[in-house]
């Protein structure tokens, strides 16, 4: 089990909505490195932020589309969540 990195946890703190389309080394955990591009949207939960869905490529660059994906499926958890 290890936490989150600082960095990321900034980011799903902070409610950012985010897509790095040009490849960028990224922290994920404690000591995970990774070159990649990515996604990310918040999950929020009864105002709370709860959680992040992010679509990380090493090998293709996420699109618009991607980020539109990560909403989708956080709205979908945000809404069964509440329940």
């Amino acid at each position: 089990n290890k936490s989150i990195s600082p960095e990321l946890d900034d980011k799903i703190n902070k409610r950012e909505e985010i897509i790095q389309t040009q490849k960028k080394k990224i922290n994920l955990s404690e000591d995970k490195f990774i070159d990649a591009t990515y996604a990310i949207s918040p999950i929020i939960v009864n105002g709370d932020t709860v959680g992040t869905i992010m679509l990380i490529s090493t090998e293709e660059p996420v699109e618009e589309i991607d980020l539109k994906l990560c909403q989708i499926a956080s709205k979908f958890l945000n809404n069964y969540l509440e329940q």
